[in-house]
C-alpha cells in the first residue's frame, strides 16, 4: 500500500509542477514586456538568484528540440575555457524565422535540461540583442558568453541588415554601434559548422568574437532539424 502511495505522490508531484510551470509560462506570455524565467532542478529560482551565483555565465540559446550532444559539445568546451562561469540554456518562445513555442512542447524540453543539472531560462525576445538587454537589465553588469555556431553568427547579419534595409555602409555603422554598446558584457564563442561558409561582413562583429579553432571543436553534422526529420538517427540525442 505505501509503495502505491508513494507512486501516487511522485505522479502527483510530476503533475502538479506541470500545473505551476503551464501557470507561470502562461502568464510571462501574457504580459506587454519580458521577463526570465528560471527553471533548476527541483523546481524554479529567481533570476536574481542565478545572478549571485557569478560574475560570469555562458549562455546557450536555442530551440533544443531535442537537445543533442552538439549542444552539450559546445557547452563542455566553453566551459573548459571559462571555468569560472555558471552555464544556462535559453529558450525564447518567440523565434526570428520558426513558429513560436507553446508551453506543451515546453514541458520535455524543461525536465530534459534540468535533469542534466543546467538551469534553464525561458523568455519571450528572439533576438541576441534584445536578450542582452533583458539580462542586463535583471542582472545587472556581467560577462556573458554565447556558445554559437558559424550559421548563427551569418544569420545575425542577415537579420540587422534585414532590419536596416540600408546599403552596406549604414549596416556595417548599425553593427559597429551594436557591438561598442555590448562587447564590455557580451562575447559571442563562434565554432564553425559543416558546409557554412563565414559572411565576409560578420567580421563587423569581431570585436565582440572570439573564433574557436576547428582542432578544438569537430562539427558531426548533427542538428535538431536533422534528428527531427530521421536523416540521423536519434542515437546523437543527448542521453
Amino acid at each position: 500500500d505505501m509503495a502505491y502511495i508513494d507512486q501516487w505522490d511522485k505522479k502527483t508531484e510530476s503533475y502538479l509542477e506541470e500545473i505551476y510551470y503551464d501557470l507561470v509560462i502562461d502568464a510571462l506570455e501574457k504580459r506587454d514586456d519580458d521577463y526570465p524565467l528560471v527553471f533548476n532542478k527541483g523546481g524554479m529560482i529567481r533570476i536574481e538568484d542565478l545572478a549571485r551565483m557569478s560574475n560570469e555565465f555562458i549562455i546557450q540559446k536555442g530551440s533544443f528540440n531535442p537537445i543533442h550532444e552538439g549542444h552539450m559539445s559546445l557547452m563542455h568546451i566553453t566551459e573548459k575555457m571559462f571555468p569560472k562561469a555558471v552555464s544556462a540554456f535559453l529558450i525564447s518562445t518567440n523565434r526570428y524565422d520558426k513558429p513560436h513555442i507553446g508551453i506543451d512542447e515546453l514541458h520535455d524540453r524543461i525536465k530534459n535540461i534540468t535533469n542534466y543539472n543546467y538551469p534553464l531560462i525561458i523568455c519571450k525576445e528572439k533576438y541576441f540583442y534584445g536578450t542582452s538587454d533583458l539580462l542586463l537589465n535583471w542582472v545587472g553588469s556581467k560577462k556573458f558568453y554565447y556558445p554559437v555556431g558559424m550559421d548563427t553568427i551569418n544569420r545575425i547579419y542577415q537579420t540587422d541588415f534585414d532590419k536596416t534595409n540600408c546599403v552596406e555602409e549604414v549596416t556595417k555603422t548599425y553593427i559597429k554601434d551594436k557591438v561598442s554598446k555590448y562587447v564590455g558584457n557580451f562575447k559571442f564563442l563562434v565554432f564553425k559548422r559543416k558546409n557554412v561558409e563565414q559572411r565576409n561582413e560578420t567580421h563587423y562583429f569581431d570585436d565582440m568574437i572570439t573564433y574557436v579553432s576547428e582542432s578544438d571543436y569537430l562539427d558531426n553534422g548533427v542538428s535538431s532539424s536533422n534528428i527531427r526529420t530521421g536523416q540521423i538517427g536519434r542515437a546523437h540525442v543527448w542521453t
